[in-house]
């Protein structure tokens, strides 16, 4: 009896199943296509993000490029908490990463987006330790901006874009 219940389930289950029509967000040739300009090393910060996302894109090499990408920064330092004697303890970091995607033969630009993010790290009284601090912060800021670029370009590639 509890086997043919079992079997049951398991058929109802397999039917359902099959209807869905599920595809994943990332295949093999989802982000061959796109490449990225890669901005001027002076300018750290965009630099940086420009690294991160050449790390979270699998491309393949020998893939036709028929998409490119450019990045511009915009970003913002804030003093959270100030202390009545104006000593800052903390302090805020603000990023917006404005990004457009473009084809390469036509120069005509396709999406234009953005992507913001802000993170904030405390200070002391030590300059090595508030350095050390933000330069961490930024990183994982960079990393986390990367991220959200990668999401929209697939998502925008799903919908849009023909394989």
């Amino acid at each position: 009896m509890f086997f043919n219940i079992k079997i049951f389930f398991l058929t109802v289950l397999l039917i359902i199943s099959s209807g869905c029509s599920f595809s994943p967000l990332y295949n093999n040739h989802s982000l061959s296509s796109i490449v990225f300009l890669e901005p001027k090393k002076s300018n750290k910060d965009l630099h940086n993000i420009y690294r991160n996302l050449d790390r979270l894109f699998f491309t393949n090499s020998a893939s036709e490029k028929k998409y490119i990408v450019s990045l511009s920064l915009e970003k913002r330092f804030d003093d959270i908490d100030v202390r009545q004697d104006e000593k800052v303890t903390r302090m805020g970091i603000s990023k917006k990463v404005t990004f457009t995607l473009s084809e390469i033969k036509s120069k005509k630009i396709i999406f234009s987006g953005e992507s913001s993010a802000s993170i904030a790290f405390n200070r002391v009284s030590e300059p090595y330790s508030n350095e050390t601090a933000k330069t961490d912060s930024e990183n994982r800021l960079a990393y986390s901006l990367a991220q959200d670029i990668r999401n929209q370009l697939v998502l925008l590639r799903k919908q849009k874009l023909t394989p």
